[in-house]
């Protein structure tokens, strides 16, 4: 099972990767239309330390699945986990966005 979960990580790390890469604004609420922002290399380096913090810490909440059996009572901390960190995510960005955004 926690492979599954290691599995989700990696596919942040490539969204990371990827935020890293772009050479326009990346996007997270929306994908239709693009954002103006003030620095587009600030930006997207922001935007992908979020997103390896976040498959860091998806990773590091998924152990529990690591080592506890089936039927564990241990399996309610990544979901929890993954939950809040999710909320914290977005938190997160809303943040990035008000910092780097040409209203």
């Amino acid at each position: 099972m926690y492979v599954i979960w290691l599995m989700a990580s990696i596919v942040f790390l490539g969204l990371a990767g990827y935020a890293r890469a772009a050479h326009r604004p990346v996007r997270f609420w929306n994908v239709t239309k693009d954002i103006q922002v003030r620095d587009i290399h600030k930006y997207n380096r922001a935007v992908a330390r979020m997103w390896t913090v976040f498959a860091a810490v998806f990773a590091v909440i998924g152990l529990p699945l690591l080592f506890a059996g089936q039927n564990s009572a241990w399996a309610v901390i990544p979901i929890l986990g993954g939950m809040a960190s999710a909320i914290a995510l977005m938190v997160i960005y809303t943040g990035i966005e008000k910092k780097y955004r040409i209203f």
